[in-house]
């Protein structure tokens, strides 16, 4: 009857794939486990349009619930508060579920005397299985299965909830999901640790199998570590460090190990888009053999992918971390860094009438997309300079302001500025490489340009006293200085108290 107490409950958050959770709705009618025995909840949270009741249709204990968009943890802690069923099953939109799928979740539970979560499979649909996922799965930046034992208990960082199972009165009494995190990652590891800490086991099934129709690309997970760092910095805050060794030590999310993680960062930053080129590059010549040829080249070049892979996975998350404790997020810092890149600008102060002749000199090693702008005093000549519409001038006014960046600043919308003195002139690479790295992070108050080092690749060291004769800098690092603003001492003086960093960048070569 329809108005019976269901044995079992299964929760589905969706956002933005509708047209998954309708294929796993249906996978959920055909279960051998007769419909009756099971309520299905679908949290919506926040589709536009909103979801309709009819994807319910079929279910006697159907319900749809919705919220504004809060990501998945609230979404799942909405549908929790009507739950009717003794054990709770999470699937995820995408989730592909076996028609024996729910049966064996509550078999599983019946054979059992002691409240326990179950941990199921949840693997890549063959379609979705590229030669990338396949390498990212063997260097354990995935679901490392192949790390658990089956039927024994696993350690919180293995609480993936996207085939999982539990009894309801466990998850409501340990508070349901954290929802500080607003998206599908770290919520399940951090309720993972709260169940452990209760005493509630996590066993590994692996016969609960249940596919994944979901495909994943190497940008996307990229991005993936970096915010996975950023929610660890969280985690972290709420039961410390050594709960969950993100780079394999015990450290705390503390302003000290933000800029040691920031130093690391601004060392492999040259490299990271270079490894990412290189393993898509490796891993669309191996998609584009035949079966036999892609396997036997993936196992030649297993080595390089590996190393591909742990070291793009290290330097996103390390990004994240550093974001997390300086309080931005990565989808901040990816916008820092377009904002470096797009709108840009060259400034060349000029004081005598024989350092006009370099502004012709800067013209022709000007980057793209970029404008120099010239700052000049009263008494020089508008007309002595270069006809050129690259160039804006801007006419020093005789007292300086309390910013004195903001002469030019009104004259030009650039987001990211180098500061060249007269008498030197950068090349076009050195330029490039310093707009490049200004969009590290937006913590980076100035980037000084030091001598060329033997690596093949740029780097940049944070330092407290920088070369200021080619200065890279952000607007907000320009706009937000005052000289009344603090007691004493320079521009670079000021980013210190700032709470901003400074770093010296030497290009590869010398």
């Amino acid at each position: 009857m329809a108005d019976a107490r269901p044995e079992l409950s299964v929760i589905i958050p969706s956002y933005k794939d509708a047209k998954a959770l309708s294929a796993c709705l249906d996978l959920l009618r055909a279960q051998s486990l007769d419909a009756s025995r099971f309520q299905v909840l679908v949290a919506d949270d926040g589709n536009q349009p909103p979801l309709e009741a009819s994807l319910l249709d079929g279910f006697p204990h159907g319900r749809l619930v919705r919220q504004s968009n809060a990501g998945p943890a609230a979404a799942r802690n909405m549908a929790l508060r009507h739950v009717r069923a003794p054990i709770t099953v999470l699937l995820n939109a995408d989730a592909v579920p076996p028609d024996n799928l729910l049966e064996k979740h509550l078999q599983l539970h019946s054979a059992s005397p002691e409240p326990r979560a179950l941990l199921g499979r949840f693997d890549w649909l063959p379609e979705h299985r590229s030669s990338f996922v396949d390498y990212a799965d063997s260097a354990n930046v995935l679901f490392a299965y192949h790390l658990l034992t089956p039927g024994e208990p696993v350690e919180p960082w293995a609480c993936w909830t996207g085939n999982f199972s539990l009894p309801t009165k466990v998850l409501r009494d340990v508070g349901g999901f954290d929802e500080s995190y607003r998206r599908a990652l770290f919520e399940d590891v951090e309720l993972g640790y709260r169940l452990v800490a209760r005493g509630v086991p996590i066993v590994f099934h692996p016969e609960l199998r249940c596919g994944h129709d979901h495909a994943f690309s190497i940008d996307a997970w990229e991005r993936r570590a970096e915010w996975k760092g950023h929610e660890w910095v969280r985690f972290a805050r709420k039961h410390g460090g050594a709960a969950f060794s993100i780079l394999g030590g015990e450290d705390e999310p503390t302003q000290a190990w933000a800029t040691e993680l920031l130093g690391g960062w601004l060392h492999q930053f040259d490299q990271h888009p270079r490894r990412i080129a290189e393993l898509k590059e490796l891993c669309a010549e191996l998609d584009s053999l035949d079966l036999n040829a892609r396997r036997e080249r993936a196992g030649a070049e297993a080595e390089r992918a590996r190393a591909l892979i742990v070291g793009i996975n290290t330097c996103a998350i390390m990004s994240g971390i550093v974001g997390g404790i300086l309080g931005y997020t990565p989808d901040d810092r990816r916008r820092h860094a377009m904002a470096m890149s797009q709108r840009r600008a060259v400034v060349h102060s000029i004081a005598y009438p024989e350092d006009i002749g370099r502004t012709q000199r800067l013209l022709d090693v000007l980057p793209d997309n970029t404008e120099l702008v010239v700052t000049h005093a009263q008494f020089l000549s508008s007309s002595k300079f270069p006809d050129d519409k690259r160039i804006t001038l801007v006419r020093l006014p005789s007292a300086t302001p309390d910013n004195p960046f903001e002469p030019f600043l009104r004259h030009t919308e650039a987001d990211a500025f180098v500061l060249v003195e007269a008498q030197v002139i950068p090349t076009r690479r050195e330029l490039e490489t310093l707009f490049r790295f200004l969009g590290a992070s937006p913590r980076l108050g100035a980037l000084g340009l030091g001598r060329p080092q033997g690596r093949d690749h740029a780097t940049s060291t944070l330092m407290r006293q920088i070369p200021t004769a080619t200065l890279g800098v952000p607007r907000a690092s320009l706009s937000g200085d005052s000289r009344h603003a603090v007691a004493s001492g320079s521009f670079l003086d000021r980013l210190d108290q700032r709470g901003l960093y400074k770093a010296v960048l030497a290009l590869a070569g010398g």
